[in-house]
């Protein structure tokens, strides 16, 4: 999609290397154990299934924290905390205020 289908599409080789970049990174794949995860996750929060399945591979890569404006700030699911970047902490001089 990113070298077709969008306003300003990459060239074959710019997504080449952007891939080469990301294959770097480690992955967890979804599979069945990582989907029943996600489905607890979802009906002990009450959070979309999208959502939970994020949280479910945060834990499984060893995350404690996940950064995401999709989420409430603060908020802890299982063992991961939820930051919102966007999020002011001017009371809290261990975080940069990055609005």
């Amino acid at each position: 999609m990113v070298t077709g289908k969008i306003k300003n599409p990459l060239s074959a080789e710019e997504a080449e290397k952007i891939i080469d970049i990301l294959s770097t990174l480690p992955i967890s794949e979804i599979d069945l154990s990582l989907v029943k995860s996600a489905i607890e996750t979802q009906k002990g929060y009450r959070i979309s299934y999208r959502a939970s399945l994020i949280i479910a591979a945060a834990e499984r890569a060893g995350c404690d924290k996940v950064t995401s404006e999709d989420f409430g700030d603060g908020q802890r699911y299982n063992h991961v905390l939820v930051e919102n970047p966007l999020h002011h902490r001017d009371n809290d001089p261990t975080h940069q205020n990055l609005v």
